[in-house]
């Protein structure tokens, strides 16, 4: 998978590398507000795949539970 975002037919990626970070959310604020938690590997990548996301949606990455970036 590649670092950043990526859509793969109906399947949307995020990963991110933060080998310090406790905890990383994807939080998504259009068109409606969630919290979905990324899940990290051996190597500090942190990463989810979700499918049938809209196109459109706007997001952040929430890091240890408080940071939005």
């Amino acid at each position: 998978m590649k670092i950043g975002a990526f859509r793969n037919g109906n399947l949307t990626g995020f990963k991110v590398w933060a080998p310090l970070r406790k905890n990383i959310e994807l939080y998504v604020v259009h068109p409606h507000e969630i919290l979905i938690p990324l899940e990290k590997d051996s190597g500090g990548y942190w990463s989810v795949v979700l499918d049938d996301l809209p196109e459109t949606i706007r997001y952040y990455y929430r890091l240890d539970n408080d940071r939005d970036r």
